[in-house]
C-alpha cells in the first residue's frame, strides 16, 4: 500500500473521531501477508516484531504520540517488513508500559500459544490486581 493510502485511512479516522467522539485515541493499522507486514501508527500503542532467530524490534518506535487520533491533525508514521518470518505483537500502552520489555519479548516467543494471556497476568501481578490503563493485545505468527 502506498503512503498516500495510509495517509487517507488515518486522516479519515482522525476526522471521524474528532467529529463524532469528542475524544482522543491511538491507532495502529496493519496489512499482513505471508512474509510481509506494512502499516502505520499514531499515538502510544506499539507494534513489535520478534524475528525467527531472536531480534525483537519496535516497528512503531518513530511514531508520534501527539497529536493523537481525534485532534484533527494527527501524523502517521509508516513501517514495513519484507521477508518477515516470526511473531507480531500489537499492544496498547496499558500493556507495554506495565508489562516490561522482557515480558513482551517472552510473550512474543510464545505466540500463538499462551504468550498473550500471560501478559495480562503479568500486568495484574505488577499492579496489585487491577489494570492501570487500557489493555489491548493482538499477537500472530507470520
Amino acid at each position: 500500500m502506498a503512503q498516500s493510502t495510509w495517509d487517507e485511512i488515518f486522516s479519515a479516522a482522525d476526522a471521524r473521531v474528532a467529529r463524532e467522539c469528542s475524544g482522543f485515541t491511538t491507532l495502529i493499522g496493519l496489512a499482513v501477508a505471508p512474509s510481509f507486514v506494512v502499516g502505520g501508527a499514531v499515538g502510544d500503542s506499539k507494534v513489535y516484531f520478534l524475528e525467527e532467530g531472536g531480534d525483537f524490534n519496535d516497528l512503531s518506535e518513530r511514531q508520534r504520540k501527539n497529536p493523537p487520533i481525534g485532534g484533527g491533525c494527527s501524523w502517521t508514521t509508516l513501517f514495513h517488513l519484507a521477508e518477515a518470518k516470526g511473531s507480531l505483537l500489537v499492544v496498547s500502552d496499558g500493556v507495554w508500559k506495565y508489562a516490561g520489555y522482557e515480558n513482551l519479548k517472552d510473550a512474543a516467543k510464545e505466540i500463538p500459544n499462551a504468550g498473550v494471556e500471560g501478559l495480562r497476568d503479568c500486568v495484574l501481578s505488577r499492579q496489585g490486581g487491577s489494570l492501570p490503563d487500557d489493555f489491548s493485545i493482538l499477537g500472530m505468527k507470520i
